[in-house]
C-alpha cells in the first residue's frame, strides 16, 4: 500500500508549530508563507518608489527581478495612489524627478555651449556640430548611467528579498524534515495502521 505522505503531513500535531504562522503555506499563494508575502511587499515597494523618485521608467529586461516588473509599474503604490510610472511621469512633468534633473542639465550645457560658440562667432562651423554632438553623448552617457545605477538600487532590495526567501525556505525544510522523521520512527513503530 502507498503511503499518503501529504496527509501524514497534515495530520501531524507538531508541524503546524514549528512553522508557525509566518511559515504555514496558504494554498495558492504561491509563497513560502505570510512572511514571504511581507518580504516580497517590502522589496516592491523599495522598487517603486525608486522609479518614481527617478522619474523614468527604465527597461527592466535581462534583470533578475524583470518578472515583477509589472507588480513594481503598474500596481498602485498604496490604496487609492497612482501607480509608480504615473508618479514617475508626475515628476518628471513637474521638473523634481532625478531624469528632470539629467535633462536639464543637459539642456543647459548645450544652451552655454550655442551661446559661447555664437559670442566667437562659430556657431555655423563644424565645431557647433561637434560640440553638440559631444554633448548630446555625455548626455545619453550620464542617463545611461543613472539607469544602471537605478537597476541596481532595485536589486539590493531584491537580493534581500531572495535572502529572507531562502531563509524561510530552509526554516520550512528543516521543520517538514523533522515532521517526516517523527513519522517514520511511527511508521516504523507500528503506530500507523496500513
Amino acid at each position: 500500500m502507498a503511503i499518503n505522505w501529504s496527509n501524514l503531513l497534515a495530520a501531524d500535531p507538531l508541524l503546524p508549530s514549528l512553522l508557525g504562522p509566518s511559515l504555514r503555506l496558504t494554498p495558492g499563494q504561491g509563497a513560502y508563507g505570510t512572511q514571504d508575502v511581507a518580504n516580497l511587499q517590502s522589496f516592491l515597494g523599495s522598487a517603486r518608489g525608486a522609479v518614481a523618485r527617478f522619474g523614468y521608467v527604465p527597461d527592466f529586461t535581462g534583470t533578475p527581478y524583470a518578472q515583477y516588473a509589472s507588480q513594481i509599474l503598474d500596481q498602485p503604490v498604496g490604496e487609492g495612489q497612482p501607480t509608480a510610472r504615473q508618479l514617475a511621469e508626475q515628476g518628471t512633468a513637474a521638473g523634481v524627478s532625478q531624469w528632470a534633473d539629467l535633462t536639464h542639465s543637459a539642456n543647459v550645457a548645450r544652451a552655454n555651449a550655442l551661446s559661447a560658440l555664437t559670442s566667437q562667432g562659430a556657431n555655423f562651423s563644424g565645431a557647433l556640430g561637434t560640440t553638440l554632438n559631444e554633448l548630446g553623448l555625455k548626455a545619453a552617457q550620464g542617463k545611461a548611467d543613472a539607469t544602471q545605477a537605478l537597476l541596481g538600487n532595485i536589486a539590493d532590495p531584491y537580493n534581500t528579498y531572495l535572502g529572507q526567501r531562502q531563509d524561510l525556505l530552509g526554516k520550512a525544510s528543516s521543520a517538514t524534515n523533522d515532521a517526516l522523521t517523527r513519522i517514520i520512527a511511527g511508521i516504523n513503530a507500528g503506530l500507523y495502521a496500513d
